[in-house]
């Protein structure tokens, strides 16, 4: 399995971001990026009971999901 800063992909690692206030950084498997991406070529903006059933689905925080989400739409925005 690859790594990432020392840690096995799809484990939370520190991000080296100084003072540690942003938390945590998520680093997801190619199997749950692929999930995500088919859902939001379906549905960019999947509410909060989607989020939810993703999340245990997946294994990963729902507000993580609806970050990467958002992050997912702005990305959309700025390459059209």
């Amino acid at each position: 399995m690859a790594t990432v800063h020392g840690a096995d992909l799809g484990e939370n690692v520190n991000k080296d971001c100084g003072s540690g206030s942003r938390g945590r950084w998520l680093v997801l498997k190619p199997t749950q990026q692929g999930v995500l991406h088919a859902l939001f070529q379906l549905n960019p903006y999947p509410g909060i009971a989607t989020r939810g059933r993703l999340a245990r689905e997946l294994d990963i925080p729902e507000s993580r999901i609806q970050v990467w989400f958002q992050n997912q739409c702005m990305r959309q925005l700025r390459q059209s």
